[in-house]
């Protein structure tokens, strides 16, 4: 199970990547179920998919990977995942939360890794 990110996300379109990259080996090595979890609509799962040319149950007949949708990130949260910096804040402005976001307040190491 790979629990990605939303739809637009850098790391997402990494693990689609990665994924479409090693499935062979993976299928060679016996995996034959393999579950991809994005954090947005239906319509925009299928985009990142078909633009990085991932075949899933939502778009092939042929393949061993399952397309999940979890608009909430609910799935994530339930593995440990982190949210990021204040993300149930409504008060405070999107363009701040980004600031903070630029110096790491949400994920100190994402900045150094990129």
């Amino acid at each position: 199970l790979v629990l990605g990110t939303y739809a637009a996300d850098f790391n997402a379109i990494e693990y689609v990547q990665r994924l479409r990259y090693y499935l062979p080996q993976l299928q060679e090595r016996g995996i034959t179920k393999i579950g991809l979890v994005l954090n947005c609509e239906a319509d925009a799962a299928k985009t990142i998919v078909n633009m990085l040319d991932l075949k899933t149950d939502a778009t092939s007949d042929d393949t061993t990977v399952e397309l999940f949708v979890d608009p909430k990130g609910e799935a994530g949260r339930a593995f440990g995942v982190g949210t990021g910096w204040r993300p149930d804040d409504e008060e405070m402005s999107p363009y701040v939360k980004l600031f903070g976001m630029l110096f790491g307040l949400g994920a100190w190491a994402t900045l150094p890794a990129v």
